[in-house]
């Protein structure tokens, strides 16, 4: 569609792009802006800003591609740096398809006020993968209709992120970490999910460090084994506070398994229709404080 390679002060507005493999391209691109463009049936990407592209502005653009396979609304990869992403709306059809990702070592972004809606098998709301740092996803709305998907996946060192003020309705994970992340805060959110699989609200997994989950207000409406939250395999210095939990089916509010260390669990409201409010096994220093839980399941004892 159009390409902007090492160029500076590039402004991108009103345009109508249909039917490119790529809609929108920069390529080592600096203070540039992006603004109220229409891209529809791209089959790659709608916008693409990669190789240390710096100080560039997405905002209040409409995305909707409808590729059969892995269409992606907005990517930022290889070193690409203080991007803002803002008040866009994005629509993503197709297996693995995903809504904005962020790809091998993308610092200082800015995921804020977006509507995103995913459809089909294994998609992602929001990916950030494999050396992402200091991202704040802020008041995003996240809508993933399909099983087998996730809202927000971070995978392999992951630093620094914030999850504030979203709402994420996800027939699937809600919120899933996985593999050496670091200093996570996950707070004041509405999360819905929704799922026939064995799936979690809140997912944390295989080194997941510092990790603060409070404030927010978590609905697990599973078929199968839904957890509210779900820390597993070596999740150190957690933090579980101040959150509304309310799971439906034979699940626990709150699951921790498999040699976790250093939790805090304090003044959550916990309403299950599972065995446990809270399951620990093993976890090695924890605070369970002034949580109140009602068990309903036929499993309760």
């Amino acid at each position: 569609g159009l390409n902007a390679t090492s160029f500076d002060n590039v402004s991108i507005r009103n345009c109508n792009i249909t039917n490119f493999t790529t809609g929108i391209f920069f390529f080592n691109a600096t203070n540039s802006t992006i603004h109220n463009n229409t891209i529809l049936n791209t089959t790659s990407a709608a916008i693409s800003i990669q190789n240390a592209s710096v100080l560039n502005t997405i905002h209040t653009n409409t995305l909707r591609l409808n590729a059969s396979y892995r269409s992606q609304g907005i990517v930022l990869a290889n070193f690409t740096r203080l991007t803002n992403i803002t008040n866009n709306t994005i629509n993503v059809t197709g297996n693995d398809s995903i809504g904005i990702a962020l790809y091998f070592n993308v610092n200082d972004t800015l995921i804020l006020g977006n509507a995103v809606v995913t459809n089909n098998t294994r998609t992602n709301g929001i990916l950030l993968n494999n050396s992402i740092a200091r991202t704040n996803i802020s008041t995003n709305s996240i809508n993933v209709t399909t099983n087998l998907s996730r809202g927000i996946y971070a995978d392999t060192n992951v630093n620094d992120t914030i999850i504030h003020n979203s709402t994420l309705t996800v027939r699937g994970y809600a919120v899933f970490f996985d593999n050496k992340i670091w200093r996570t805060n996950i707070t004041n959110n509405f999360i819905n999910i929704s799922s026939e699989q064995d799936v979690s609200a809140i997912a944390l997994t295989t080194d997941v460090n510092d990790t603060n989950i409070g404030n927010n207000t978590i609905i697990s409406n599973n078929s199968g084994n839904g957890f509210g939250v779900q820390p597993i395999i070596r999740v150190a210095r957690l933090n579980i506070t101040n959150n509304e939990i309310n799971v439906t089916g034979e699940a626990d509010g709150i699951s921790i398994t498999s040699a976790n260390y250093d939790v805090i669990i304090m003044n959550n409201r916990i309403r299950t229709g599972g065995s446990n409010g809270i399951r620990l096994s093993p976890v090695f220093r924890a605070n369970i404080t002034l949580n109140n839980i009602t068990v309903s399941g036929s499993r309760a004892g």
